[in-house]
């Protein structure tokens, strides 16, 4: 594709696209006109109505001319050096993103946008990010001006149908998913009315007889309800990443994703920080992995993921093809054969003490014991999940360094993590040790670049740790070294 060189001195406006951005909260204003105008028509008073229009166009002219004023004072201009941006009607800001201080560019269509053939492209920087609404063929202009358009001799990597169920499986987020249902359900209750909501409480109520009474009845039910929110969750994970496609360079990574809401995104490799590989239970029991990557202006995991589940020796051959630089390093360090209390003590606490909780509280709240003991059993599950995963953390708990990079493994919040990270963005090495005689430290990474990450990583061996901070320092480790008893 022919790219032509740019009008330097040309600034383009926005699709219109972006105006329900720029309306923000004050969209909530048009249900006024919305209720009124269902009012006079239940009462089939429209001559009544035509006579007060002047309120709904007052209102609307309300909303929409500050959104109109924002749109016609928001202008960007593509040129040689990079993205400019401009917007403000009495005070104008401008930003610029330089061509060479790319991280990455976003490309985003969602059926909004492509009723305006338009697309949401998000252009980020290590300082600074713009986001525009900008039709197609201006879209393919800026990513090449960039220096993220397509390359013919980019490699190919398409994950399996596989690949997705599996991570579908394993990331699907079951609270998220009951919250979402609960508000759901609660919004069809408030629009349809009191009458159909009582019918649903009525049909649950017939359910819940059809069953056992009391903590059974509850207990089935509230399986019912996480079964449903996880396939809530299931299905919207499959949707978000359906027909993954990772196309990379020596220079960039494309991954794109999404059936309804197709996503395109590039990030230069020369920006990437670390390489992070999450492991569930269930995928620390079947080697199963997620690669995810750490870059500026990546914050949530949407963003940052690169690799859907898959076995974690496919998963390092292609990230040694992708990024050579942060292949993993062999474990040198790890921790003491009898330091498994930092790592199991919350989770075996919690089972102690919600085990035999319900038969404490039912003698005092004799009303409540059915509940209690729902609440309490059904809390044993989320601990012993997580106990399961601490211990299986522990025994792969390890640190390595080499080439200078930098390897850690450690369990966190019921997951297995194993982050490399080049020795430049290792920012601060903190060696803790609660008995000034213990064999025991914990042994604590600070690593990134424009936001830090805390990696700790606890019952490590105080000897082993200090020749460890040496050899991060003969490989040009610039971090500071803390060491507290």
């Amino acid at each position: 594709m022919e790219i032509k060189k740019p009008n330097e001195s040309a600034w383009h406006r926005q699709s219109l696209a972006v105006l329900p951005n720029y309306l923000g909260k004050s969209l909530y204003l048009l249900l006024l006109p919305t209720l009124r105008g269902l009012i006079y028509a239940l009462e089939s008073d429209f001559e009544s109505w035509l006579r007060s229009a002047w309120v709904d166009l007052a209102t609307l002219a309300v909303i929409l001319l500050p959104a109109l004023l924002r749109w016609r004072y928001s202008m960007y201009r593509p040129a040689n050096d990079g993205l400019r941006f401009r917007r403000g009607f009495l005070c104008q800001t401008e930003t610029l993103i330089p061509r060479g201080q790319v991280v990455s560019v976003e490309e985003e269509r969602s059926w909004w946008v492509r009723l305006f053939g338009a697309v949401r492209l998000t252009v980020r920087s290590r300082g600074a990010s713009v986001l525009l609404y900008v039709n197609t063929r201006r879209s393919a202009t800026l990513r090449e001006l960039l220096g993220c358009g397509r390359k013919e001799n980019m490699r190919i990597y398409r994950p399996g149908t596989a690949h997705l169920g599996l991570y579908a499986l394993l990331t699907s987020n079951s609270p998220g998913g009951v919250i979402f249902t609960g508000v759901l359900i609660s919004r069809f209750g408030s629009i349809l009315g009191r009458e159909v909501r009582d019918k649903f409480v009525g049909a649950l109520t017939r359910l819940l007889h059809l069953v056992a009474y009391g903590v059974p009845g509850a207990m089935f039910t509230a399986a019912l309800v996480l079964l449903g929110a996880w396939a809530v969750s299931f299905a919207r994970t499959v949707l978000e990443n359906a027909a993954t496609e990772l196309r990379y360079t020596a220079d960039r990574v494309m991954l794109t994703s999404g059936s309804i809401v197709r996503r395109r995104r590039t990030v230069m490799t020369g920006c990437i920080s670390a390489v992070e590989l999450r492991q569930t239970l269930p995928g620390i029991l079947l080697g199963l992995g997620t690669a995810y990557i750490d870059a500026p202006g990546l914050v949530t995991e949407r963003d940052r993921i690169l690799m859907l589940s898959a076995s974690a020796a496919s998963l390092d051959k292609t990230l040694a093809l992708l990024l050579p630089n942060l292949c993993p390093v062999d474990p040198t360090l790890r921790p003491l054969k009898n330091g498994w209390l930092p790592y199991l003590w919350a989770p075996a606490a919690a089972l102690c003490v919600l085990l035999p909780l319900p038969f404490v509280l039912s003698p005092l709240f004799p009303f409540w014991q059915p509940m209690l003991r729902l609440v309490c059993w059904m809390s044993c599950v989320p601990a012993a999940w997580l106990l399961a995963a601490a211990i299986l953390g522990f025994r792969r708990t390890c640190a390595g360094v080499s080439d200078g990079r930098l390897t850690v493994t450690w369990p966190s919040l019921g997951s297995l993590r194993r982050m490399t990270v080049p020795l430049r963005d290792l920012r601060m090495v903190e060696i803790r040790r609660l008995f000034p005689h213990g064999r025991g430290c914990r042994l604590i990474f600070r690593v990134g670049q424009d936001r830090l990450r805390r990696i700790s990583m606890g019952g490590m061996p105080y000897a082993d740790c200090l020749r460890f901070v040496g050899e991060l320092e003969k490989n040009g480790c610039p971090a500071k070294t803390k060491r507290k008893s």
